[in-house]
Order: structure tokens, then C-alpha cells, then sequence
């Protein structure tokens, strides 16, 4: 469970950068929440003037010390200057703290996930 901020800039016609800052909240557990990091890229394009499909690679760092490189799709969907966002996301969950030290790393420290997103925000294309 988490609330992420993105900005995301274009680059040319058909591709896109950004970074994204969270807030991970875990069972409603102070203890156990952290925040997140990240930076993300990739490509989309428009076969409709309100339709803007996308595939992009992210990778964030959160406090817990957990690191999570994904690999996605979705769709930005334009009304006016105000855009829905439906996504997918296929990531690996990497735990930080054995992973440098050889002796204690196991196989139970790198874990897949899956995320499926909504979300909302403007534009100004």
C-alpha cells in the first residue's frame, strides 16, 4: 500500500523521464512504513488525440532498505488538461540488508510482485 507523487517530462515525441518520491504504509503501522525514491523512463505514443499508451523501467529506493527495479505498461487517458492513468507493473523486490554481505544472502531476499495502478494528475500538452 503506498500514495506516490510522479513527474514526468517528455523527451522528443516519444519518450518520457521522471522521478517519483512515496510513502509506503504497511498495516497502518508507523513502525513498519517508509519512503520511496525513484527514477523512471520510457516510451509512449498517441494513435488518438486522447489516448497515449506507455511502456517504461523504473527503480526505487525505499527506507526500509529495500530496492525494486519494474518493468511496465499503461495508459494515460487526456480530458482537457486533466489525465487518468491506468498502469502495470511487474517488479523485483530486493532486500538490502543481507544482499552485500555474501554469507547471509538468500535466495528469500530477492522477491517478484505485481502492481496495478491508478491514478490521476495534469498535463499541459
Amino acid at each position: 500500500n503506498s500514495i506516490v507523487l510522479n513527474v514526468a517530462l517528455g523527451l522528443g515525441k516519444f519518450g518520457f523521464v521522471g522521478g517519483d518520491f512515496g510513502y509506503d504504509y504497511k498495516n497502518r503501522s508507523k513502525e513498519n512504513s517508509a519512503y520511496c525514491f525513484g527514477a523512471f523512463g520510457g516510451v509512449n505514443f498517441m494513435p488518438t488525440n486522447f489516448i497515449r499508451p506507455y511502456a517504461e523501467l523504473a527503480l526505487n529506493y525505499h527506507t526500509d532498505e529495500n530496492l525494486t527495479p519494474e518493468i511496465g505498461v499503461g495508459t494515460d487517458i487526456l480530458i482537457g488538461k486533466v489525465m487518468l492513468n491506468l498502469g502495470y507493473n511487474f517488479g523485483w523486490k530486493i532486500n538490502l540488508e543481507n544482499y552485500f554481505d555474501e554469507k547471509e544472502f538468500l535466495d528469500d531476499d530477492i522477491s517478484t510482485y505485481h502492481l496495478f495502478t491508478v491514478g490521476f494528475g495534469f498535463t499541459w500538452r
